[in-house]
């Protein structure tokens, strides 16, 4: 019996780490900022979609078609930040290291390409006027 308890006590304790376990990537701030930066994006994105679609103009992204529907642009746009948001953690995972340029690329590097995605399509959608006299007096079809 002494024996069994002996070993039973050397198994228990050696599961308990001797060190702080590492922090993951959901209670890291910096991470959050990369996190607020994609949403951010994506937003504006969207907003400026469906701006633009009621403004008269249409969408060029295949996967949403010429003409979509609020409910549509909604959906991909979670579609995108869950998209997003998945590479940001895996990049976080893997790159997160004590090497000060790792730790920097894994902060900015999925938020920069978000950003360099979405941004100039939020842009671009938000100087959408008015559909053009072209398509208004029925010349050419969107």
């Amino acid at each position: 019996m002494r024996k069994t308890l002996i070993v039973l006590t050397l198994f228990v304790t050696s599961a308990i780490p001797a060190f702080g376990s590492p922090k993951h990537w959901y209670t890291d701030k910096k991470w959050w900022v990369g996190e607020a930066v994609i949403v951010t994006a994506v937003a504006l994105d969207m907003n400026s979609t469906a701006g633009a679609i009621h403004r008269g103009g249409w969408e060029t992204n295949v996967f949403l078609g010429p003409h979509p529907s609020t409910r549509r642009i909604a959906i991909m746009g979670t579609a995108a930040g869950g998209y997003w948001t998945f590479f940001h953690a895996l990049d976080w995972h893997f790159f997160h290291d004590d090497s000060k340029g790792f730790r920097i690329f894994s902060y900015t590097a999925i938020p920069a390409i978000a950003v360099a995605t979405h941004v100039p399509a939020a842009i671009n959608n938000y100087s959408v006027n008015e559909t053009p006299a072209a398509v208004r007096e029925g010349l050419v079809k969107p």
